[in-house]
């Protein structure tokens, strides 16, 4: 997958799923300071969301959006990621979406139209679709789900209620916000 990171750079994103046969590993993709409390509450919680999206799955009303085990815990632990960094605050998600306004003039292009504006909430509906919408491409090279697609609307709006309630109770501190505020003495 690779993600617009500017005018003429590009960032790639290895998204492990049915091509790879493995999962993601949330601790080997975390900033090298020790595994602590922090990041123990987002495992337990990437580790609930594949618990609630096993039982969400069967509630959709299509077997097109439903994915394995493997794709369920790949799939929670970045979204899991991407909820930290919207509640957090630490920006790689924001500068996506003003990327996207200067490029589509809509933060999220194909779910909101450029006119409407975004509930100031960190983690929407909306966004969450989005996402779900890109992670599923990768997830499921030949499936092309239209990002209205009605199940993809429930599961973002499910996930999003239950993401915010579960980062709502837990108080961390940020390993990637910590990273990334660190002087940087190499260029």
């Amino acid at each position: 997958m690779t993600l617009a990171h500017g005018q003429g750079s590009h960032v790639h994103v290895a998204v492990c799923g049915k091509r790879r046969g493995a999962t993601m590993d949330f601790r080997a993709h975390r900033p090298q300071r020790g595994f602590g409390r922090s990041e123990r509450s987002l495992a337990k919680i990437a580790e609930d969301l594949t618990w609630f999206l096993t039982k969400a799955q069967r509630s959709l009303t299509y077997d097109t959006p439903h994915l394995s085990g493997r794709q369920r815990e790949t799939l929670a632990h970045i979204v899991v990621e991407f909820a930290e960094d919207l509640s957090q605050g630490i920006g790689i998600w924001r500068s996506l979406e003003a990327y996207n306004r200067d490029f589509f003039g809509t933060p999220l292009p194909c779910v909101l139209p450029p006119e409407e504006t975004m509930d100031a909430e960190p983690l929407t509906p909306e966004r969450m679709r989005f996402l779900l919408w890109i992670l599923y491409a990768e997830l499921e090279p030949g499936l092309i789900l239209a990002p209205n697609h009605q199940d993809l609307e429930r599961l973002a709006l499910w996930m999003a209620e239950f993401l915010s309630a579960r980062l709502a109770r837990v108080r961390y501190d940020s390993g990637v916000q910590t990273f990334l505020t660190t002087p940087n003495h190499y260029g």
